[in-house]
C-alpha cells in the first residue's frame, strides 16, 4: 500500500512543478510598479521657451532615490538643480527645477525612482526647446548579479519565517519536548539562520538595486543609509529585529532549561509573529492598496497562515515523525491536522481578497505575468489541499503518512518559490490594459464611405501598438498609400502623432506612447491616391 502512495506522490510533484516551470518562463521579468503617467513638458514636446521645471506623475506614491531626475542638455552637461522633490507633498509627482537661460536645443530627461514596494523604475525621454526633440538614450537596466542575490535574499526570507513560524507552533503550542531533541534543534539552526540571510540580505542589496549600480553597492554607507530610511527599508529593519528575537524566543540561546515553562516564551514567540508579519504587509503590493490597513492586515493573515501550515509541515517530517513515538504522534498529529484545517481556510479566503485586489479581471489571469503566476501558484495549492485531504485520513498510518507530509513539504516550497516572483512581478491591476477594436465608417470629403478596423493593445499609459485595416463597404481590402493618425486626450489637453507602417494591403501598425490615462480620440486618415483622403475617428479609455 505504502508503494503505490508514495507512487502517487510523486507523481503529484512532478506535474505541478512541470506546469510552473512553464509559467515561469512564460513569465516576463519583473518590472517595476510605478508607471509614469504624465510628464511636463511632454514626452517628445517642441517649446517655445524654456520651462523652470520638469515634473513627473506616477500611478502610485514613489520614492526619490540617488539621481532621481537628471536633465542633461546635448553635450550631456547637467542643467537641473540636483534636488528632486515631492511637489506640494503629493508622493505620486515629482518634481526638479532647471538652471535659468537654457537656450534652444534638445534636453533628455532620465529618471529613476523606487515604487512603494521597494522596485526600481526608470526611463528616459527628451524635449525640445525652439527644436524638435532628439532622440533619447535607453534606459540603465538592473545589474543581473545585483537581480539574482536579491531573489535569492527574498526566497530565503519567506522560507526562513516559514520555518520559524512552523517551530513556533511545535515548540509552543504541540510539542514542548521538541526543544532537546537534536533533529528539532538543527532545524532552528537553520530556521533562524535562513531568515537572518534573508532579511539582512534584502536590506543591504536594495540600495544597489534601485539605484541601478554593482556588487560594490552593498557596502557603500550612502546607499544603505538611503534604503533604511524609506518607507521600503523601515519595515526591513523590522524583519532583522524578529530574525535577531527568533534566536532567543526559539530557545537556541541562552537554551530555555525544560522546568521554566512556555509561558512567557509563547508570548515572546506571539510578538517575534506579529513582527515578521508587519515587516512583509507593510513592504509589498498592500501599500498601495484601498483601503490600505485592511490590505495589509488580511496580507499579514495570509503570510502568517502559510508560515504555520508549509514551516509546520517541514518540522512534521524531518523532526517531529522520526524521532517520537507512535502514541506521542496520535496525541499530536490529530490537532496538527486541525490547527493545518484553520491555516487554509485562512489562505482561501485572504487569497481571494489578495487576488481579486491585485488582478481584478478574469482576462488578466492569462493576459499578464502576474495572472499566469498566480494560476500556478493556486494549481500547485490545490494540489497540496488534495495530499492534504488525503493525510488526514492516514493520520493514524505514521508509514504512510511521511511520504504524504514529504510530498506537501517539497509542494510548499515551490509555493514559496512562486510567491518570491509574485512579489517582483507587477500585479494584473496596473499592468492589464483590456484589447481595444472598433469598426468605424470614414469619409472624404465627398462623404464616399469606407470600412476601417481600428486595434490597440494594451488600453494602459505607455506604449501602445495600434493598428487599422482598410476595407471597401462590401468588405474587400483596401490599398491606401499612406495611413497617419492624431491621438487627443479629451480637452486636447495632449496628443501623440501617429504614423502607421504598411503591412499587407489594405493594412498598418503603429507603435505609439501614450502619456496619460482618460478618453482618447484616435483619429486616422488613408491616402488612396493623390487627392483622396478618408478620415475616421473612434474613442477609447486608457487605465
Amino acid at each position: 500500500m505504502v508503494g503505490p502512495l508514495r507512487r502517487m506522490a510523486l507523481a503529484l510533484l512532478t506535474l505541478p512543478i512541470l506546469v510552473l516551470t512553464g509559467l515561469l518562463a512564460m513569465a516576463a521579468p519583473a518590472s517595476a510598479h510605478a508607471v509614469l503617467e504624465s510628464s511636463s513638458p511632454g514626452r517628445g514636446s517642441q517649446l517655445a521657451v524654456a520651462p523652470p521645471t520638469v515634473t513627473l506623475g506616477f500611478s502610485e506614491g514613489v520614492g526619490l532615490a540617488q539621481r532621481a531626475v537628471q536633465v542633461v542638455d546635448g553635450r550631456g552637461k547637467r542643467v537641473d538643480d540636483g534636488i528632486p522633490t515631492h511637489p506640494g507633498g503629493d508622493q505620486r509627482s515629482v518634481q526638479v527645477k532647471l538652471k535659468p537661460g537654457l537656450g534652444n536645443g534638445s534636453y533628455t530627461v532620465m529618471w529613476r525612482i523606487v515604487s512603494a514596494d521597494g522596485h526600481p523604475a526608470s526611463g528616459t525621454f527628451s524635449f525640445g526647446v525652439g527644436v524638435p526633440a532628439g532622440a533619447a538614450p535607453p534606459i540603465v537596466d538592473v545589474d543581473p548579479f545585483v537581480s539574482a542575490l536579491r531573489a535569492v535574499a527574498q526566497v530565503s526570507a519567506y522560507a526562513g519565517t516559514a520555518l520559524v513560524l512552523g517551530a513556533s507552533l511545535f515548540l509552543f503550542v504541540l510539542w514542548p519536548a521538541g526543544q532537546s531533541d537534536a533533529r528539532m534543534r538543527r532545524v532552528l539552526v537553520v530556521a533562524c539562520a535562513v531568515l537572518g540571510f534573508g532579511a539582512v540580505g534584502t536590506l543591504l542589496v536594495q540600495g544597489p538595486y534601485v539605484s541601478g549600480g554593482g556588487l560594490g553597492g552593498l557596502v557603500d554607507p550612502s546607499l544603505l543609509m538611503e534604503t533604511v530610511t524609506s518607507s521600503y527599508g523601515r519595515p526591513l529593519l523590522l524583519r532583522i529585529l524578529a530574525a535577531a528575537l527568533s534566536v532567543p524566543v526559539l530557545g537556541l540561546w541562552p537554551k530555555v532549561s525544560d522546568d521554566e515553562g512556555s509561558g512567557p516564551g509563547g508570548v515572546a514567540a506571539a510578538g517575534n509573529v506579529l513582527l515578521l508579519a508587519a515587516s512583509f504587509a507593510l513592504t509589498g503590493h498592500p501599500t498601495e492598496a484601498t483601503p490600505r490597513l485592511l490590505a495589509e492586515i488580511l496580507d499579514g493573515v495570509h503570510l502568517v497562515s502559510a508560515g504555520v501550515w508549509l514551516g509546520g509541515l517541514v518540522v512534521l517530517f524531518v523532526a517531529f515523525l522520526p524521532t517520537t513515538s507512535e502514541r506521542d504522534q496520535q496525541a499530536v498529529l490529530p490537532r496538527w491536522s486541525r490547527i493545518a484545517a484553520g491555516c487554509v481556510a485562512a489562505l482561501v479566503v485572504t487569497g481571494s481578497y489578495q487576488s481579486w485586489r491585485e488582478v481584478r479581471s478574469f482576462d488578466a489571469l492569462t493576459a499578464t505575468s502576474y495572472g499566469r503566476l498566480l494560476l500556478g501558484k493556486v494549481a500547485v495549492v490545490l494540489v497540496i489541499f488534495a495530499v492534504a485531504a488525503v493525510a488526514r485520513q492516514r493520520l493514524r498510518t505514521p508509514g504512510v503518512l511521511r511520504p504524504l507530509v514529504t510530498a506537501e513539504a517539497v509542494l510548499g516550497l515551490v509555493v514559496l518559490g512562486v510567491t518570491s516572483f509574485l512579489v517582483a512581478t507587477p500585479p494584473s491591476r496596473i499592468t492589464f490594459g483590456p484589447p481595444y477594436t472598433a469598426g468605424v465608417t470614414a469619409l472624404d470629403v465627398e462623404s464616399n464611405p469606407i470600412r476601417l478596423e481600428v486595434a490597440v493593445a494594451p488600453t494602459r499609459t505607455g506604449p501602445q501598438t495600434m493598428r487599422v485595416k482598410a476595407m471597401t463597404m462590401d468588405g474587400a481590402p483596401l490599398s491606401f498609400v499612406a495611413a497617419s493618425g492624431l491621438v487627443v486626450l479629451e480637452g486636447n489637453k495632449a496628443s501623440v502623432d501617429v504614423m502607421f507602417s504598411p503591412g499587407a494591403p489594405g493594412e498598418g501598425s503603429a507603435n505609439v506612447i501614450v502619456p496619460s490615462p482618460g478618453r482618447w480620440t484616435l483619429t486616422v486618415h488613408i491616402v488612396t491616391d493623390s487627392t483622396t483622403d478618408f478620415a475616421g475617428a473612434v474613442t477609447y479609455t486608457v487605465r
